[in-house]
């Protein structure tokens, strides 16, 4: 119990030192600035989530299954971290246009984040629940400090950059040293410890794959509009997208966070279809009724928190509460049809939603601006919404997957959810 609540309140600190991260980027730079740092931010999150391949799932899940040991698990880790992120350094170098040491950063972000994250789940797979919470906590709360610090001193969002990268390295060692500690004996007795295992990483990709498309699907269908909106929008203009995406993210976190409680419930429910349903009502009261003060005192909220400069930001909010409703029930729509298999069509939805934004773009950009792009996220995720519910009752009456596989799942989809 102690865990449980312990966990609790690491995410909801972890909630309030989001919000607080960009209040001070906001605060700290101006509009074109945090435009840049936004687009950066988002370019590394896309490439870590892609670049973690979904092992760190099935980590987890070959550890808890006694199907691996925690060295060779750690040691795969390591090769695929390396090759990762060695990939990725070569796409960023030719495709992105940031100064020598953005790229640089960017490189040392992507990489010390799948690491960080192969470290963390390999600690919740032997149950060190505190030290994961306490490392997350750290994490986020060294890179405010280090943020307000020299982002204030230095004025530029590079600053920023290092800031982030230099509150993830330090917590990346704190982390290797635990599991060393665990490890170390074992790697000094066995013969070839640096082996890289094949049976592992045939086996961890079978269990994850499905999983590890579904989700970074999901993280693309929000975040991918990022590379257009550096085609038609200044540094300014994106500067002032990212605060509406900032509150938007936020209000979405109340649905991801009572979706991730039921599942469970979902998955040994006699009748899932009637929990579904409640927790649909439930979420969608809620939302509704966030709206009525981001509708009435939204500006207000924005101009107070980020400053005067990103008051425009309210009128692009506004177009995006369709998504918002939208995306909060799909995530509950998401859980159970996770509990029921996770079938393929939902990757397949998935991937419908986001040609659906991209068209939605091109349509109406030019001549809705900023606020076209949300205009476009709010069409496609109605339009995801409609697939998704489709595929929800489809599925009502079919045949559930052995408990004992639901349950796999389930580990697979909270940890990848976790990282």
């Amino acid at each position: 119990m102690q865990i449980l609540i312990f966990t609790l309140v690491t995410r909801g600190l972890l909630f309030l030192s989001g919000i607080l991260s960009s209040i001070l980027t906001a605060r700290l730079l101006s509009p074109a600035d945090r435009g840049v740092f936004f687009y950066w931010s988002v370019i590394a999150g896309l490439f870590f989530q892609f670049g973690n391949l979904g092992f760190p799932v099935s980590n987890i899940y070959l550890y808890g299954k006694n199907k691996a040991g925690m060295l060779p698990l750690f040691v795969n880790s390591v090769y695929i971290t390396l090759v990762s992120s060695a990939i990725i350094a070569v796409i960023i170098w030719l495709s992105f246009h940031f100064s020598t040491i953005d790229t640089i950063l960017m490189a040392a972000f992507v990489l010390l984040s799948i690491y960080y994250l192969f470290t963390q789940n390999l600690l919740v797979a032997q149950e060190s629940f505190l030290l994961y919470n306490f490392l997350d906590l750290a994490n986020r709360l060294l890179s405010i400090i280090l943020l307000g610090v020299l982002v204030y001193y230095y004025q530029n969002p590079t600053a920023g950059y290092v800031a982030m990268v230099a509150a993830l390295m330090s917590v990346t060692l704190a982390a290797s040293i635990d599991i060393w500690r665990r490890i170390g004996h074992e790697f000094t007795t066995q013969q070839r410890p640096l082996r890289f295992d094949f049976g592992i990483f045939k086996t961890g990709f079978r269990f994850s794959i499905l999983t590890y498309a579904t989700l970074v699907l999901s993280f693309g269908f929000i975040k991918f509009n990022v590379f257009f909106l550096k085609h038609y929008f200044s540094p300014h203009e994106i500067g002032i997208w990212s605060i509406a995406v900032q509150i938007f993210e936020t209000l979405t976190i109340l649905p991801v966070t009572l979706g991730f409680l039921i599942y469970p419930k979902l998955i040994k429910s006699k009748d899932p279809h009637r929990l579904l349903w409640k927790q649909i009502k439930i979420v969608s009261v809620l939302i509704l009724l966030a709206f009525i003060p981001i509708i009435g005192l939204g500006e207000w909220i924005i101009v107070t928190l980020y400053g005067l400069d990103y008051a425009e930001s309210y009128q692009i909010l506004l177009y995006s509460l369709p998504a918002i409703f939208c995306i909060s029930v799909i995530t509950i729509l998401s859980q159970y049809i996770s509990a029921m298999g996770l079938p393929w069509q939902q990757v397949g939805n998935w991937v419908v939603g986001i040609l659906v934004q991209v068209v939605g773009i091109m349509i109406v950009q030019d001549h809705y601006g900023l606020e076209g792009f949300m205009i476009a996220l709010s069409v496609s995720s109605l339009v995801l919404l409609l697939l998704m519910w489709r595929l929800s009752t489809k599925i009502r009456q079919g045949s559930r997957l052995p408990e004992k596989v639901a349950a796999d799942i389930n580990l697979g989809i909270e940890t990848m959810n976790q990282g």
